[in-house]
């Protein structure tokens, strides 16, 4: 199974979610972003769960930031950071005639 799931959650502009509409300034609009964000993949993983599949789906998880808190404003780093996870089945393949 293939899916590709791009989410915009946690970048400018900062807006509230579905779960903290009240939420206001950029840092609680922020965590609530994040918040939101995993409750999202969380139900990804559960809905592959419900149809049998989380046995045979690998689920990576890569996010790019290159952001960073410089004089109470947000840049660019010198280093990129890349968070990168893997999760589930096995990624070693074998061929179709393999005992």
């Amino acid at each position: 199974m293939y899916l590709y799931y791009p989410m915009c959650l946690t970048h400018s502009p900062m807006t509230p979610t579905p779960d903290e509409p009240e939420a206001t300034g950029m840092m609680p609009r922020h965590k609530a972003m994040v918040r939101y964000m995993d409750k999202q993949v969380g139900r990804l993983i559960d809905a592959l769960e419900q149809l049998g599949l989380r046995e045979k789906t690998i689920v990576v998880w890569i996010a790019a930031e290159g952001m960073t808190r410089h004089a109470g404003w947000l840049s660019c780093s010198r280093d990129l950071q890349i968070a990168f996870l893997r999760w589930g089945a096995s990624p070693r393949l074998t061929p179709k005639n393999a005992n």
